[in-house]
């Protein structure tokens, strides 16, 4: 017992110590410092930048067409192994999962995740808490609690959401506060889920507590985008010329000139004159002006800039229409490419949270191992790889028919010869298939 007491204190000393050289302890109820402006990152970007808000909701709306289900843990070493396989869909991952977990369709739980709160879905909630983090590096969930569990979850305004100190060392968070324009709201760090991007700034006292935005990398990407846009909406409210109507061999008078500048206005700066023929005594040429390397310039850093924040988040810029590269088959492939470099990192991000903040209060009240995971054979961008899955299935004969039909997520049948492995019977002579099959009836039979 002395030695446990011991490692203990010595563990807690370890992290007090390490959290003094991280930051400087602050006075309680203070919120930590706050480098960024989240604000702008919400103004600037999501509102005001096109590219921004297509991205963001490229990757919220992917991700929130993903459903979510409750199981309960059947084997925790193969859930341990599960966890460690890559997001991505493979033989030994399904097989794991199905290993580890079996479906609860019918739970308080399951409830909460279908309809977090009386205003909101399962996929607007999701959109809202990623959308969030995507803009600002933040997202809050707080959970209203009863019966000693959260049984609905809201999501908090991530630029206008605080961090407020304790005023510790071993545990620096007391609660976050919410600045809204006539009132302020503390809640505790009990009812609070915070998800975040890494964040290696330690400047001031307790900011690496807060997320990194990925709009603090691309600053200067959105300032420039920004400009280009508003000099292009500039450039069309004050278009020039597009081209010169000119005398070949004849020279006019002033006052001629005046009257021809009248007489093309009446006939041409009118709705009802669209594609009007007009007609000429004299001989004229029109000179067609072309795109001025101010334009050209315009039009080439918009598209730079859209493809440095599609870099940034980590999806194609072909996803949003890039002229320079649209065809159908790389825009399969980017939005197959969309799922598993960002969509499914997220999620799986999400479900490490939830487990740990929302599960565990339901699994003690219920005495019920729960897991909460997202369910991949939804996606219709990942159905291709779902059937290379069900085909290498079929040809391995080491897995049981049973294992075979809970990978791919079809439930267990009862016979007992389900339970057993099946050799490919395709190249077997007819004959002694047929032997093979009463074998297994007779065999089924005497138990």
């Amino acid at each position: 017992m002395k030695e446990r007491i011991a490692n203990f204190l010595a563990k807690q000393l370890s992290q007090n110590q390490l959290n003094q050289v991280l930051y400087r302890p602050t006075t309680a109820g203070v919120p930590f410092v706050l480098k960024d402006d989240k604000e702008s990152f919400v103004r600037d970007g999501y509102e005001n930048n096109p590219n921004v808000y297509a991205i963001i909701n490229t990757i919220t709306r992917s991700a929130s067409v993903v459903p979510w289900v409750v199981y309960q843990v059947t084997d925790e070493k193969k859930l341990s192994e599960y966890r460690r396989t890559k997001a991505e869909l493979s033989i030994k991952r399904e097989v794991l999962k199905r290993k580890a977990l079996e479906e609860i369709p019918d739970s308080d739980l399951a409830e909460v995740l279908e309809r977090p709160n009386p205003e909101q879905g399962q996929s607007e909630f999701i959109e809202n808490m990623l959308g969030f983090m995507l803009a600002t590096g933040d997202t809050y969930i707080h959970g209203v609690e009863a019966d000693s569990v959260f049984q609905e979850l809201y999501v908090m305004p991530s630029h206008i959401t605080e961090i407020v100190s304790s005023g510790g060392l071993e545990s620096p968070i007391k609660g976050y506060k919410v600045r809204g324009y006539s009132y302020n709201i503390t809640l505790d760090y009990e009812t609070v889920m915070h998800m975040k991007y890494w964040n290696p700034d330690y400047r001031s006292p307790g900011s690496h507590l807060y997320g990194m935005s990925p709009l603090r990398a691309a600053r200067s990407v959105v300032t420039q985008s920004n400009d280009t846009f508003t000099a292009n909406q500039r450039a069309l409210q004050n278009m020039g010329a597009e081209g010169m109507l000119s005398l070949e061999d004849e020279y006019i008078t002033p006052e001629q000139f005046g009257q021809l500048q009248r007489d093309m206005k009446a006939r041409v700066e009118s709705p009802n004159n669209y594609k009007r023929m007009l007609l000429a005594a004299n001989k004229w040429k029109w000179i067609q002006f072309g795109i001025s390397p101010v334009d050209l310039n315009i039009i080439e850093s918009q598209k730079m800039s859209l493809r440095d924040l599609c870099n940034i988040y980590g999806i194609s810029s072909e996803l949003l229409n890039d002229p320079d590269n649209k065809t159908n088959a790389n825009k399969k492939e980017s939005r197959r490419a969309l799922y598993y470099e960002t969509v499914l990192p997220l999620l799986d991000h999400l479900m490490y949270q939830l487990n740990r903040w929302l599960v565990t209060a339901y699994s003690q009240r219920d005495g019920v191992d729960y897991y909460i995971d997202y369910d991949t054979s939804a996606i219709p961008a990942l159905a291709e790889d779902m059937d290379k899955v069900a085909e290498r299935l079929s040809r391995i004969d080491e897995l049981t028919f049973n294992e075979k039909r809970e990978a791919l997520g079809y439930g267990r049948l009862d016979e007992p010869m389900y339970d057993k492995p099946w050799v490919d019977m395709r190249k077997m002579p007819v004959e002694e298939g047929e032997k093979f099959i009463d074998y297994l009836n007779a065999d089924t039979k005497s138990r």
